[in-house]
């Protein structure tokens, strides 16, 4: 499997180590929570015989099928420097790993976590919103209404993460005072607008995804984290033009990887973006009409700061 994230941090264990310290200190217990999915069973059996056993997070709940493919969760002591080295090793790279201090038992931080991998939106079933995934999580704190991270903070006062650049980040959840605890009978629903935020902050790994399928001599082995901000400008770049499906944005991405960062600038390419503003096409059909000496101009350096008559004249035969 690859993702576009990179390797942890050198200083990860002593940051971590100094986190459970503030956390103890404030009467919160360490967690660490694993997404499965991403693990073999040896590398669980190997955390094991660290004396870390993760259970399933989801036991009980409609997604209890997961088992180990879903959410794990196990407490902590990151002061068990061997424990600790041995979960930063199989979660090295992978985007599997965050940490929740919370002031209550691992019974009721799991009621909480069941509460929010039940996702409602409008007009379709319920989805499984995927927490225990840190391409995900950062995107889904920020997304939350101030009810919602207040639910959460019944049970979760701090949630961290480490970040595509392998550094550790983490986020406090405000708990007003006299904030009540999380009311199992409100389900945990997201709008239209914290969905379609989701689904846009989703967009950069799945072209990722996508590349790594289908033109992985497009992806550098290099620097992940790099790598997946400047797909991010790209697709951004993208929506600008009015380019929104999934397929389009890919198509968009190869030919910005293939020719030249500011390819999309060339003033040849203006009656592309008009048409695409107006609704007419689709941007992988009218690229497949471009000429061969268009083509040849944006993969040319010198071609990008070409004068627009010239470009015009070839671009419109």
């Amino acid at each position: 499997m690859r993702f576009a994230v990179s390797r942890h941090s050198e200083t990860l264990p002593s940051e971590l180590l100094a986190l459970a310290k503030r956390w103890h200190e404030a009467g919160q217990t360490p967690y660490a929570v694993l997404d499965g999915s991403m693990l073999a069973p040896v590398e669980l059996a190997s955390l094991a015989r660290t004396g870390m056993r993760f259970d399933p997070a989801l036991a009980g709940s409609r997604f209890e099928a997961y088992g180990n493919q879903g959410p794990l969760i196990c407490a902590v002591d990151f002061s068990n420097a061997h424990a600790t080295l041995t979960l930063l090793r199989v979660t090295n790279g992978l985007p599997c790993l965050s940490l929740i201090g919370s002031t209550q038992s691992a019974t009721t931080l799991r009621k909480t976590l069941i509460w929010l991998a039940e996702a409602h939106t409008e007009g379709a079933p319920p989805l499984h919103c995927r927490f225990a995934d840190t391409r995900m999580l950062p995107g889904l704190l920020r997304s939350l209404m101030l009810t919602q991270q207040v639910a959460l903070a019944g049970s979760i006062a701090t949630w961290a993460w480490i970040d595509r650049d392998g550094s550790l980040q983490t986020s406090t959840l405000p708990a007003p005072e006299g904030a009540q605890e999380r009311q199992d009978a409100a389900p945990f629903t997201l709008d239209a607008a914290q969905f379609a935020f989701m689904l846009s902050s989703a967009e950069p790994d799945m072209v990722f995804q996508m590349l790594v399928e289908r033109l992985p001599e497009l992806v550098p082995d290099s620097a992940p984290h790099v790598f997946y901000g400047r797909l991010a400008q790209m697709i951004s770049a993208a929506h600008g033009y009015g380019i929104e499906d999934l397929p389009d944005l890919f198509q968009y991405v190869v030919v910005g990887l293939t020719t030249q960062v500011h390819f999309d600038q060339h003033p040849a390419l203006a009656p592309t973006w008009q048409q695409l503003k107006q609704g007419n096409a689709r941007f992988g059909d009218l690229a497949e009409q471009w000429p061969d000496e268009l083509w040849q101009l944006l993969t040319n350096p010198a071609g990008v700061l070409a004068l627009a008559q010239p470009c015009d004249r070839q671009a419109n035969p």
